[in-house]
């Protein structure tokens, strides 16, 4: 019965995952991106998320939360200069569920730990 309801958990975890990214998670890219692109395994209300440059300089997005589910969400990025970033991002899912992930990117040569991380909140 255990391995039931641990089957059952990890399944209900996994539709809510971040499936693609744009920039994608380890991205090398050579210029700027437009837009910050997130889609999910199931319709979500994104209700958090930030852009980070190194380790503590915070990039300004237009990001207001909304109260629409939707697969998959885009939001227009300013002009990004050389460097690493991370985006860090929070869903909740149709079944109530939290989930928060990070990932990394980077622009030009930068690079660093670039480690895709997601966590399950109850």
């Amino acid at each position: 019965m255990l391995a039931a309801l641990t089957l059952m958990s990890v399944n209900l975890w996994a539709h809510t995952e971040l499936t693609t990214s744009e920039p994608a998670a380890d991205a090398q890219l050579q210029a700027s991106p437009e837009q910050l692109t997130l889609t999910f395994g199931s319709q979500v209300q994104l209700m958090s998320v930030s852009l980070v440059r190194g380790d503590s300089e915070k990039v300004e997005l237009n990001f207001t939360r909304g109260s629409e589910s939707m697969q998959t969400h885009s939001l227009s990025l300013p002009s990004l200069e050389v460097g690493l970033y991370t985006v860090s991002w929070g869903v909740l899912g149709s079944d109530g569920h939290q989930v928060q992930g990070k990932y990394s990117f980077s622009i030009g040569s930068e690079q660093g730990d670039t480690n895709s991380h997601q966590d399950h909140i109850h």
